[in-house]
């Protein structure tokens, strides 16, 4: 039986999406940084008036990720923006997809990927796109043996240090 629901975020699930995202990077990424910075960013990134400015984009969808009728993360795909490599009108870039960390392992990932493509597909679009911190191997491994490749570089900014991020895309298969 398949436990896995998604469930599309409204302005009325800000302060939700607020606590599960800070939640979600925190976990992903406090061991590579300081919690000064940490917090700097989470508060930029996360805070309530950027993530309704974020959820009320029209090229912008949001959804929780739900297990069990427990939130265990989110994801955002967005079409307002396209690296130069790829064709503007047919490129969705997955932008955040996040699980709490209990959820790691089970599956989730690979249903959220599966519920991108979906949806991508259904939209009309051709190519997945994503930014992936090249030390986080196990998402690259994740995204490569999904047919993910790496087509460019783009700095990223993160407690004063500019990282170089791949960009990494997929064609998508049509249904």
């Amino acid at each position: 039986m398949n436990n896995t629901q998604f469930f599309r975020i409204s302005k009325n699930d800000v302060q939700a999406l607020v606590k599960l995202s800070r939640q979600t990077f925190w976990e992903a990424y406090i061991a590579q940084t300081s919690e000064e910075d940490m917090n700097e960013y989470l508060d930029r990134a996360f805070s309530p008036s950027q993530l309704l400015e974020e959820i009320q984009n029209p090229k912008t969808v949001f959804y929780f990720v739900q297990e069990k009728n427990q939130r265990v993360g989110y994801l955002k795909m967005r079409w307002d923006r396209t690296p130069a490599q790829l064709p503007f009108d047919l490129s969705v870039e997955i932008e955040r997809f996040y699980l709490l960390q209990d959820f790691y392992g089970q599956g989730l990932g690979q249903k959220m990927l599966d519920f991108c493509e979906a949806l991508a597909n259904k939209k009309g679009f051709v190519w997945m796109w994503l930014l992936v911190w090249p030390e986080n191997k196990q998402g690259l491994r994740f995204y490569q043996k999904n047919g993910f490749e790496q087509f460019a570089t783009k700095g990223f900014e993160f407690g004063g240090v500019v990282n170089e991020d791949w960009l990494m895309r997929k064609a998508i298969v049509s249904s």
